[in-house]
């Protein structure tokens, strides 16, 4: 099964991504945007360990995307930050 897990959520700022989505040798972009669609900030990602650590505890509270894209896939999930 493809898809996002993230964990906690909500959550103070840091929580893990679990990409079930990936093979062990992709390469992934996670891209973070704010509730209304402005680019907060990207990661390159190597499929290595499909677990990634995260921390928003930099930004103000609410309601964030997190839009992973490996080849030709993309997927988009919702993380909150309390």
């Amino acid at each position: 099964e493809r898809n996002i897990n993230i964990y906690p959520n909500p959550s103070g700022g840091s929580f893990r991504l679990g990409l079930n989505c990936l093979s062990p040798s992709s390469n992934c972009l996670i891209e973070i945007f704010d509730s209304k669609g402005k680019k907060l900030g990207n990661h390159l990602h190597s499929g290595t360990d499909n677990i990634v650590d995260m921390d928003l505890s930099n930004y103000n509270k609410g309601l964030y995307l997190i839009r992973i894209c490996c080849g030709n896939d993309s997927f988009t999930s919702k993380v909150i930050v309390k």
